[in-house]
């Protein structure tokens, strides 16, 4: 649990975000009149989505993991590599500078601050860990732009919330290690980004290789990172409609092709 002082919401636990998750499944199958929904789970969501999968496998025809999360300290220790080791061929001594004061970097055992998260990310992102072949992940926060669903209003305050929440989950969901998850009772598909060193896809993969499910499949992008959905967004949806949909045929629970 977090404490009080953390801005004084003790509320803003994992307990109550997988809660929270649960509640709104619960509330699509009613709406919608299913008893079984797909779960799609990016990054930060991807943490929820495995502990959904895991605890109520019941809920889906399958679990879809998008950049996903599992062994949070070996992926941060593998991106800090990755990211040094390209500041080093670049010959970009103000990253190697900032890259090397972070050491030892999440050493086992010792998770570390927030403060050398963003800045670790700082450069992740600019080599390329976050959008692959890009220096910034900005081209997603302008896709907002585009959105007719925000107001002018609504754009300039879009990540106030993601903001506040990194400061009481961030660290913490990056020190957990989901390694230990070896079977799953639904079926899970896994999208992964070919560079994505934010949450490291090797180590991933890795955990797939060990991990059972009724039905599994590990789907890679190549020209991806982090934001498959929005790097390669027409092979997302050709996966989904793909792999993804046929899952729930047995059940006759797709619409008619």
């Amino acid at each position: 649990m977090l404490e009080e002082s953390n801005n004084g919401f003790a509320t803003l636990t994992f307990e109550r975000m997988r809660a929270d998750v649960q509640e709104m499944i619960s509330w699509v199958m009613k709406e919608f009149g299913k008893k079984k929904i797909y779960l799609v789970g990016h990054s930060w969501g991807s943490y929820l989505g495995i502990q959904t999968a895991l605890h109520h496998p019941e809920f889906l025809h399958a679990y879809v993991g998008v950049s996903q999360l599992t062994n949070g300290p070996e992926s941060e220790r593998r991106g800090w590599s990755a990211t040094l080791a390209a500041a080093q061929r670049d010959g970009n001594e103000e990253a190697i500078r900032a890259l090397k004061s972070l050491e030892p970097y999440f050493a086992p055992g010792r998770p570390s601050s927030l403060q050398d998260i963003y800045s670790q990310r700082k450069w992740l992102d600019h080599y390329g860990g976050v959008m692959a072949f890009r220096k910034s992940n900005s081209a997603e926060s302008d896709l907002s732009i585009l959105s007719p669903d925000y107001t002018s209003a609504d754009i300039s305050h879009i990540w106030d919330g993601n903001e506040f929440t990194e400061e009481a989950f961030l660290a913490k969901v990056l020190a957990t290690d989901l390694s230990g998850i070896k079977r799953i009772e639904c079926p899970v598909v896994i999208f992964a980004g070919r560079f994505d060193t934010n949450a490291s896809s090797e180590v991933a993969a890795e955990w797939f290789d060990k991990m059972s499910a009724p039905k599994k499949e590990f789907v890679w992008f190549e020209n991806s990172a982090h934001l498959p959905m929005t790097e390669e967004p027409g092979k997302f949806f050709e996966v989904l409609l793909r792999v993804v949909r046929p899952i729930a045929e047995p059940a006759g629970d797709t619409p008619p092709r």
